[in-house]
């Protein structure tokens, strides 16, 4: 499996939480953001030359529900900095996400303390929060706006503020410039994940996706898009087959369809997405054997065309451990003799 297809299923929290560590942790895309959405006067200070994902989360345990972060080490001014961006994947802001954002920034200094113990000084945490909720934004920028101060106490008070990235507030063609186009597709996508016409803006990222030159690139965020839509989305999601076909490069097509195919496969093998299948049964061992093999059947037409009546008896026949690792071992077949000699194994071994 690929690391973004990693990120995806070990993930915990939510699909939106897969998705942005799989894009932010992404260096060339988490750079191309820094660039074009921090304020001039800081991107002008930071020495991209440095920049280095920290691999851990400051986030409580309790709180991974609500939001993720990501955050890079660079210098500043030939001295070490954090850049530090806190995905709020709620539907509404969380009141609290200032006072939050503290405790997560003074466990990044807490932890940079124990590595570096005869430091003097604490290193800059430059900190941004990015929300794609569908709700306004209305969370106090600053601790001033959630303690209560009466009288001269202010200076007594911690204070600072974050930046702040709507999805909601910016134009579409904002969020699709800029000089790397992945960066823009995922964006948009998280921006419109909720939306009705998902399916619409789905081709349209495909399309703008197809213009990037480096095929791997490419298709790495193809298989992001469809992970995230697989994972985020709960409708028939035909338009995936709208938005392959908008792919100009052939061969980049092929490979885009045949990583569909392996997330569908990996949905229905852990449960998590093609279970739902024959949703009358859903929840039943009928219905799970009957969405096995319709799925199965689909593949098999899909890569090797349609499949012989010998072998769809097997697979109506099949037992449900069977079908799963009959699914299992589906992507490694090169053609539908692989397929046949497949269950006559199984059949010599006694298992169908």
């Amino acid at each position: 499996m690929s690391a973004i297809g990693d990120e995806f299923e070990k993930s915990t929290a939510t699909p939106h939480d897969a998705a942005f560590k799989a894009a932010f942790q992404k260096r060339d895309l988490a750079k191309s953001f820094f660039r074009h959405y921090f304020p001039k006067k800081i991107v002008r200070l930071i020495d991209f030359r440095y920049l280095k994902l920290n691999n851990r989360s400051y986030v409580d345990e309790k709180l991974k529900e609500k939001h993720s972060d990501i955050v890079y080490r660079t210098r500043i001014r030939g001295k070490t900095a954090f850049l530090y961006i806190l995905f709020e994947h709620q539907s509404t802001p969380d009141r609290w996400i200032v006072f939050r954002l503290l405790c997560y920034m003074s466990n990044l200094w807490r932890e940079f303390l124990e590595r570096d113990p005869k430091a003097q000084r604490l290193p800059p945490v430059l900190p941004a929060v990015l929300y794609h909720g569908r709700n306004p934004w209305n969370a106090p920028k600053t601790m001033h706006g959630i303690i209560e101060m009466e009288g001269d106490i202010e200076s007594y008070i911690p204070n600072f503020s974050y930046e702040l990235y709507n999805l909601g507030d910016y134009p579409d063609e904002r969020l699709l410039l800029g000089d790397y186009m992945a960066l823009g597709v995922v964006l948009y996508l998280m921006k419109h994940i909720f939306d009705d016409d998902y399916g619409d803006r789905f081709v349209q990222a495909a399309a703008y996706l197809s213009g990037i030159d480096d095929q791997k690139v490419q298709l790495e965020f193809l298989e992001w898009m469809l992970r995230y839509t697989y994972h985020a989305r709960d409708d028939d999601r035909e338009y995936i087959d709208r938005g392959l076909d908008v792919i100009e490069n052939k061969n980049a097509r092929r490979i885009a369809m045949t990583i569909a195919e392996r997330i569908k496969q990996e949905g229905w093998t852990e449960g998590k997405l093609e279970g739902k299948l024959e949703g009358k049964l859903e929840g039943k061992l009928e219905g799970k054997l009957e969405g096995r093999m319709v799925l199965i059947q689909k593949l098999l037409n899909k890569r090797f065309g349609k499949i012989s009546p010998a072998l769809e008896e097997k697979l109506q026949n099949s037992k449900l451990d069977i079908l799963d690792k009959f699914g299992e071992s589906l992507f490694d077949f090169n053609d539908l003799k692989d397929a046949e000699n497949w269950w006559e194994a199984q059949g010599k071994e006694g298992n169908a």
